[in-house]
């Protein structure tokens, strides 16, 4: 085992132990709603340009595929073979 390696299974023995006091989670979030934070904020920024992208990645997929229809047409239409 490498230096590191036995560091690391140290670390996790001494901290093995270790977690959140009951409650922690419920305290944090009543904080943040007494303190005003809205939860949903950074989604109403973000998702409209999500959105936007979804549709632009539509459109250029759509826009693509026909674009590679049109070129296996005009290949299947010039085949020729000579022996």
């Amino acid at each position: 085992m490498s230096d590191l390696e036995e560091r690391l299974a140290e670390l996790g023995r001494a901290s093995d132990g270790l977690r959140a006091r009951p409650g922690f989670n419920e305290q944090v979030m009543l904080a943040a709603l007494a303190a005003g934070a809205d939860p949903l904020r950074p989604l109403r920024r973000v998702l409209p340009l999500a959105f936007l992208a979804a549709a632009l990645s539509v459109l250029w997929a759509v826009t693509s595929e026909q674009g590679t229809d049109d070129a296996f047409a005009a290949a299947d239409e010039t085949v020729e073979i000579e022996w």
